[in-house]
């Protein structure tokens, strides 16, 4: 047994190699199996970016590093210097705009004050009988 600093050192071809066994194995299968395999091949094939043409040089590459740096190039530009201008003007002026009920003082008090006993007793009460809460805790 290895000890743990010790790293099993696996070459890039060889890993595409045990990639291509597993496949072959799933292909070669039972049916569904089968069936699994070519969806899966369909879906990751949908989702490859095989060329891309680089923001900068604007060359098309095909290879998988020059593709990654073109993405990184492009969404650091796109996102780089978007300080908007006069951001909490824009704010302001749209807090204002909007109509918002306020809370009279006594409603205020009452949620700054604490929660009673009886205030989680008489809402357990009013919840129906075998219902559990869903994802959002509440219950209908």
């Amino acid at each position: 047994m290895k000890n743990k600093n010790e790293m099993i050192y696996i070459p890039i071809r060889q890993k595409g190699v045990l990639r291509f066994v597993k496949r072959k194995y799933y292909e070669m299968g039972n049916r569904a199996s089968r069936l699994l395999a070519f969806q899966l091949r369909k879906a990751q094939s949908s989702r490859v970016v095989s060329k891309m043409k680089h923001p900068d040089t604007k060359k098309v590459t095909s290879q998988s590093k020059e593709i990654a740096e073109a993405f990184a190039v492009y969404y650091k530009k796109l996102y780089e210097g978007q300080e908007v201008q006069g951001k909490e003007d824009k704010i302001s002026c749209l807090l204002d705009s909007v109509e918002l009920d306020k809370l009279s003082q006594e409603e205020a008090d009452m949620m700054c004050s604490p929660i009673t006993v009886e205030e989680p007793v008489d809402s357990i009460g009013k919840l129906k009988n075998n219902r559990s809460p869903g994802i959002d805790g509440g219950v209908l």
